[in-house]
């Protein structure tokens, strides 16, 4: 017969949670807390990490299991993020058991980490996100996505209408620079120069 171990579970691996199939054939012997001696992190709130610390430790919530070496070490550590560790952690009541701990040198720059310790849990901080999304609805606010429609519909009568006014500016721009313009080159010598070539006689348009 294998040996049993004491696993203390505070994230993913819990009762309902996404990944407790990794440990259903363990035993639940049911809720703890640990010794005031950690902190208790968020990682990209994909998965929380317990941090011991040396002051401002709190207790964190989860649930103790008993599962066998060959459960813990073939099915629960291989589905364990790379930024947690197999470690030891003290119980509120004393007792030393088996925990996954975070190891910080393992995180990426940009990781957001949330230090979730005085929310009491894992499942604390999951509500919590859960009412944040929720938010904007309870507040009555609208998608922004319904917004752009609305000024789509003047800018595109408002481009009709300069259209329509700058009508009749062209046409004295377009007869100066046709073949009858020809009487008007040489009084206006200078800004045939730095007009057009097919439009001596209409420098305001060519700018």
């Amino acid at each position: 017969m294998s040996e049993r171990t004491r696993m203390f579970l505070n994230g993913t691996a819990m009762s309902g949670q996404a990944d407790h199939g990794l440990v259903a054939d363990a035993r639940l012997l049911g809720p703890r807390q640990t010794a005031p001696k950690y902190r208790f992190v968020a990682v990209r709130d994909e998965f929380p990490g317990l941090l011991p610390v040396d002051d401002g430790g709190v207790s964190v919530t989860g649930e103790l299991y008993e599962m066998s070496e060959e459960l813990l070490r073939d099915s629960l550590l291989p589905g364990e993020p790379a930024e947690l560790e197999l470690g030891r952690v003290e119980l509120a009541d004393g007792e030393m058991v088996n925990a996954m701990r975070l190891r910080p040198e393992r995180l990426r720059p940009g990781d957001k980490v949330v230090d979730i310790a005085d929310l009491g849990g894992w499942r604390a901080y999951q509500a919590h996100l859960e009412a944040q999304r929720a938010l904007p609805r309870r507040l009555g606010r609208q998608p922004a996505s319904a917004e752009p429609p609305e000024p789509a519909a003047p800018a595109a009568s408002g481009s009709a209408g300069s259209a329509g006014s700058a009508g009749p500016p062209e046409p004295g721009p377009a007869e100066s620079g046709s073949e009858g313009a020809g009487a008007a080159g040489p009084p206006e010598p200078g800004p045939a120069a730095s007009g057009s070539e097919g439009s001596p006689g209409s420098p305001g348009p060519a700018r």
